[in-house]
Parts: C-alpha cells; structure tokens; sequence
C-alpha cells in the first residue's frame, strides 16, 4: 500500500513540476515568433507572422491591395474580443497606436500555405481550421475587406479609393459618380 502511495504522489509531483516548467517556458518558446503589420488609409489590417515565411507574391498581393508595412515586432498570443478563440497577433499596443479596429491575420507556413483568420470587434476571432493556398484566398481577402466597409462609403477599385465626403452635398457626388466631371 505504501509503494501504491508513494507512485501516486511521485506521479503527482511529476506533473506539476512539468506543468510549472511548461508554464514558465511558454513566453520563451514564443520569443522567436514574430509578426509584421500592414495598414491601409481605412484603418483595416493585414497581419502576417511568421513575416519570414511569407512568399514574394503575398507580399506584392498585400501591396496592391493599397496596404503598407507599418510595423514589425514580437507576435503575442491574444484572445478575440469575446476571450473565446485565440492566436498570435500584434500586441494590444500596437493595434491601439496604429488605429486598426479590424484585421486578417494571415498565418504564412511552409510551402506558401496559409491560415487564416478575422479579428473584428463584434465578432469573436474567427479562426477557420482550413489551409489555403493564395490564389484561394484573394477573393476572400477582398470579400473580407469589403464587409469591414459595411456601410463605408469608400469603394474599392484597383489602384484607387473613391471616398465620398461627409460635408459634400448628396447632388455634387450623385453628379461626379454618374458624370465624372472633374
């Protein structure tokens, strides 16, 4: 009886001492994972980690989407807004600084393979389990993007964004959309 004991309780220490190294190693193994932030002028982010990782081809597609790098650091493992789904992105701080409320974050593994997901403040982290290939997802990229407009006024069209003032007069964009004077 007393060895029966004596094994429960060695196994029991066993796993918490693994437990504790596991939970003291967690932020080290993470060190080496970074991530790199591109922004476009509606305040809409493309996240990519690891930024080595990604293929020349995304990053020109990420550029022609009239996205630019903005910063490059320490990926973090965040929860959504709803703390349900979780995922390395920019810390907090850097999505505070640079004014992006809403985001894909682009998960680049070998092969030019990638994983995908949302961040969007009312929804939960959208975290798709499915691996794609970029010809697969730049349609959905730009149906993403265009569901974080809503109702934006801002249409995208390739190599230019058409925005449609505030304090303009409804007739005067009514006139430049139908006629494009100017």
């Amino acid at each position: 009886m007393k060895t029966n004991r004596t094994k429960s309780i060695s196994s029991l220490l066993l796993y918490l001492v693994v437990g504790g190294m596991l939970s003291i190693l967690s932020p080290v193994l993470s060190w080496g994972m970074e991530y790199q932030l591109y922004k476009n002028v509606e305040d809409f982010g493309i996240v990519v980690f690891p930024p080595d990782n990604q293929s020349p081809e995304l990053k020109s597609y990420i550029e022609s989407l009239n996205f630019k790098s903005v910063e490059t650091g320490q990926a973090v493992m965040r929860y959504g807004p709803h703390k349900e789904n979780q995922t390395y992105m920019m810390p907090q701080e850097v999505q505070e600084k640079h004014s992006v409320k809403m985001f894909i974050i682009l998960q680049a593994l070998v092969n030019e393979k990638l994983l995908v997901g949302i961040y969007h403040p009312d929804w939960e982290l959208t975290l798709p389990s499915a691996i794609f290939l970029l010809p697969e997802i730049k349609e959905k990229i730009e149906k993403t993007l265009n569901i974080f407009r809503g109702s934006n006024p801002a249409k995208k069209i390739r190599g230019f964004e058409y925005y449609q003032p505030y304090f303009a007069p409804k007739t005067f964009n009514s006139f430049y959309l139908k006629n494009k004077a100017i």
